[in-house]
């Protein structure tokens, strides 16, 4: 169940991509394509499951001397296709960032996304008695995970959201 409460991290983990080899510079990686994933209904109060046909993504890792990763930034396309299962109605998103993820010496990470972003948030992962909810961010958010993969603060925000369980409703 802990692993389902961090989806949210999972996927700005998987979207900012895997660390390579220290190097004079970073190292490029294509994102993984994704297979499809059910989400349960503590996001929206119903099942969602989100498809991604669009994925041309790739990170950049940067690591210090001593190969110990810093910062990356993940750029290019990424669609996701987010399906109310109880209704079938569907709703394409763009979510391509970019963003950076930093790697703090605490290790807990500090993610700067631009651009157009989903964030999962499960139940209390954004303090004691918030709600689920799949959200569209749109401008620049400053998203802080702690070293446990699963407390979550925005520190901050400006933009647009829009709510995507009442877009699928």
């Amino acid at each position: 169940m802990r692993k389902i409460l961090s989806l949210g991290v999972l996927v700005a983990v998987f979207v900012i991509g895997i660390a390579g080899p220290a190097g004079a510079g970073p190292t490029r990686t294509a994102a993984p394509a994704p297979d499809p994933l059910d989400l349960p209904d503590i996001f929206c109060g119903f099942d969602v499951r989100a498809q991604f046909p669009k994925n041309n993504e790739y990170t950049l890792t940067y690591t210090d001397g001593s190969g110990t990763v810093t910062h990356s930034r993940t750029t290019g396309a990424f669609e996701t296709t987010l399906t109310n299962m109880s209704n079938d109605h569907a709703a394409t998103f763009n979510i391509s960032g970019p963003g950076n993820l930093v790697w703090n010496e605490d290790g807990s990470t500090t993610l700067h996304a631009s651009g157009t972003w989903l964030f999962l948030f499960a139940p209390d992962q954004l303090g004691a008695g918030s709600p689920g909810e799949l959200v569209l961010f749109t401008g620049h958010t400053v998203l802080w995970t702690a070293a446990n993969g699963f407390d979550q603060q925005i520190v901050s925000f400006s933009g647009t959201t829009r709510d995507v369980c009442a877009a699928i409703a």
